[in-house]
């Protein structure tokens, strides 16, 4: 079952959101930009968030989409959600500089289930 989604990003997301009024993004109409802009630029905590109020299939989708994203982040999240990365359009677009990724700091692709199950993850 498909749950609602949330209306308003929760104030700890909108500093991710400098370039917007985050107050008033429509979650509806920009899930993906919420979504991409979160899991590449985002925290521990943000990460959750998604994972807790967005379904497997929209987070999917987003990481399919791949111009504009991390290239660590691509690899990351394909890896996490068994995305082959021919899947992943635009991939030779993806931002390829070094950064510090959260995920080299908090935990490993082994351990990230543990940490943020996916919603719908139980129809696989």
């Amino acid at each position: 079952m498909e749950k609602s989604l949330p209306t308003k990003l929760p104030k700890f997301l909108y500093h991710y959101f400098w370039d917007t009024d985050a107050a008033n993004v429509n979650l509806s109409k920009n899930y993906e930009f919420v979504i991409k802009r979160v899991l590449d630029e985002g925290s521990l905590q943000g990460l959750k968030w998604i994972f807790n109020n967005f379904d497997k299939k929209m987070v999917t989708e987003t990481v399919k989409k791949g111009e504009g994203w991390h290239i660590d982040s691509l690899y990351f999240y394909a890896n996490y959600l068994k995305i082959d990365l021919k899947e992943i359009e635009n991939i030779d677009k993806a931002k390829k500089i070094e950064r510090i990724s959260i995920w080299n700091n908090i935990f490993s692709p082994t351990t990230s289930q543990k940490i943020f199950p996916l919603r719908g993850a139980e129809s696989d």
